[in-house]
């Protein structure tokens, strides 16, 4: 499912999600679509406290970077806006 703020465009992936789902705890990764890659992994990181569980390139200009609270399931990948193409995340098959 896609949420989209004025914020962010947040992907959630699972199966038949709603936005009445969002208070169940069980979501593995949560998506947020940002123009600034290494803006957004500051923010997260340094003023939210969250930690970088992996970072690898995805080309000369993106990297998949996922982050999150301590000891967490959930991540959050920060995704460049600049490689989702109608809703959908590029190359990616999930």
């Amino acid at each position: 499912m896609l949420l989209q703020t004025g914020y962010a465009s947040i992907i959630f992936y699972g199966s038949g999600l709603t936005k009445g789902d969002f208070d169940d705890n069980s979501y593995n990764t949560v998506t947020v679509n940002v123009d600034d890659q290494e803006a957004a992994l500051k923010l997260w990181t340094e003023s939210v406290g969250f930690h970088i569980r992996r970072k690898m390139p995805m080309g000369p200009k993106a990297s998949w970077i996922e982050v999150g609270p301590k000891g967490a399931q959930t991540c959050l990948v920060i995704y460049p806006k600049s490689m989702v193409h109608n809703g959908h995340a590029a190359g990616l098959a999930l």
